[in-house]
């Protein structure tokens, strides 16, 4: 999938205090209809930031569908939701010069 292909929303609402600094949010179900995602962007973050969270999403997702939803979400860490679904925060750092 790639980056510009995704459907999102930009909500700030869904950044609580403890998520202020995540540039992102994925969830990821599936139910008899298929694998669905969902995406939803800060909307604080700069241009770049916003690219590089579809871009890290769109990896994902992919992920998902190469692996399947079992198998992808256990390869990278995602967190089970108490209504079944799977979240991962997406937060950008920028690491100093070796």
């Amino acid at each position: 999938m790639k980056a510009e292909e995704l459907v999102y929303e930009e909500r700030g609402s869904e950044f609580t205090a403890s998520q202020a600094g995540a540039g992102c949010w994925l969830g990821v179900w599936a139910d008899a209809a298929g694998v669905h995602y969902g995406v939803v962007l800060n909307p604080t973050i700069s241009a770049d930031q916003r690219q590089s969270a579809l871009e890290w999403c769109a990896e994902l997702i992919d992920r998902v569908a190469e692996y399947g939803l079992e198998r992808a979400v256990e390869l990278d860490g995602w967190q089970r939701r108490s209504d079944g679904r799977f979240q991962l925060w997406g937060r950008e750092h920028l690491l100093p010069d070796v």
